[in-house]
């Protein structure tokens, strides 16, 4: 019986993986009569859900794009990489298929996007992303387009929120990470930047990191228990650094007059759930996107092709509209053999209607007018307010 188990396991893996082979045109099916884009996204580890999203996402595009004849009569597909949230990860990807395919795509993890930019201007290779996020994005790479917001906007309304609370001592945990310690210095510099004539004294900011797998942040809590903090950042890189951190101040029994997340946390049901009395009453922000018909019908396509709901959906229709701009540009570009700055071009001068809205970029390669909103946790779940 436990050896027949074992063979359907196998069988069961062999199956999927023969499956991912089709579907995905996963590495060495590059072909002359195919199109590849190669798409880098943290398919496990503390940001897995945002990996299965938008993969999912991405596979309904190219269906769909295939579906309806390809591109120019050619086939496209995905090449579907984890990234694993490592910068050394990011660039071996790149660098194993920049000859091979002529864009890209990557989602979470600002740090593996910055780690390949300066390469994408040498090599001519173009990066079309969602959810990065960190404010060092902007305009690093004529070649890295985001189709996202910047942290420093959930900064800024972090810093407005702060503006209407009485407090006089602020703390931030943060991971020290591209994403994480961007939103830790962003709001610092809105902190000690604004104006503070409608409260009285002084506000003081104190900050303490730690560095990604650490398993024990106590020592860090603990100075900032001891400073007596009204108001508690937490910006962690992951779900799963973030849950350490709400076991160990659960345990420490500290919970500060008013706690901020990031959007990792925010996103995170599962986390606010398990820890209802701890998050009761947090405030986070996300990236916004309107809802729309687009939206639902888009929703429904999903569930009826996964049989399960989107369970990120801003990362869901950012990275869905990021396929069909991708594959626009390069049927844009094929009279000549898909030139890699003429997809470039076309993207920088974009104006398309997506699932998400109208999708363009400014003069530092952001989504043009995207914003966050803020949020409030109660019992367990994070609307918007």
């Amino acid at each position: 019986m436990k050896n027949n188990y074992k063979k359907i396991v196998f069988m069961s893996v062999v199956f999927i993986a023969l499956i991912l082979a089709v579907v995905l045109g996963t590495s060495g099916q590059f072909g002359n009569k195919d199109l590849t884009i190669t798409a880098m996204f943290p398919m496990t580890g503390g940001l897995s859900s945002y990996g299965d999203s938008a993969s999912r996402a991405s596979i309904l595009a190219v269906e769909e794009i295939n579906a309806s004849g390809g591109i120019n009569g050619k086939t496209l597909k995905l090449n579907l990489q984890d990234h694993k949230c490592d910068t050394k990860e990011a660039v071996a990807i790149y660098k194993q298929f920049k000859s091979k395919t002529n864009v890209f795509t990557s989602a979470a993890c600002s740090g593996t996007a910055l780690a390949i930019a300066p390469m994408l201007e040498n090599d001519g290779s173009v990066l079309l992303g969602s959810t990065l996020s960190t404010p060092k994005i902007s305009g690093v790479s004529k070649n890295l387009f985001r189709n996202w917001s910047s942290d420093a906007k959930e900064a800024e309304l972090f810093a407005g929120l702060l503006k209407g609370i009485d407090y006089k001592k602020i703390g931030i945990i943060y991971e020290e990470t591209d994403y994480a310690k961007g939103l830790k210095d962003s709001l610092e510099k809105n902190i000690l930047a604004s104006s503070t004539a409608t409260l009285p004294g002084p506000k003081q900011v104190y900050s303490e990191g730690f560095v990604s797998g650490s398993m024990d942040v106590r020592s860090q809590l603990l100075k900032l228990q001891s400073e007596g903090v009204d108001v508690l950042f937490i910006s962690p890189q992951t779900v799963t650094s973030a849950e350490i951190i709400a076991k160990q101040m659960t345990e420490l029994g500290f919970k500060p007059k008013t706690i901020l997340v990031n959007d990792n946390v925010i996103k995170a049901d599962n986390l606010l759930s398990k820890y209802p009395t701890l998050f009761q009453g947090a405030y986070g922000a996300d990236y916004r996107i309107e809802n729309s018909k687009a939206i639902e019908d888009f929703k429904s396509k999903y569930k009826a092709r996964f049989g399960e709901d989107c369970k990120q959906v801003n990362i869901c229709i950012a990275q869905y509209d990021n396929i069909k701009i991708m594959a626009k540009a390069l049927s844009a570009t094929a009279s000549s053999n898909y030139n890699r700055s003429e997809i470039q071009a076309y993207i920088k001068s974009v104006n398309y209607e997506g699932v998400s809205g109208k999708v363009s970029f400014d003069k530092n390669n952001d989504r043009s007018d995207a914003e966050y909103s803020l949020l409030k946790v109660d019992n367990g779940k994070a609307t918007m307010i």
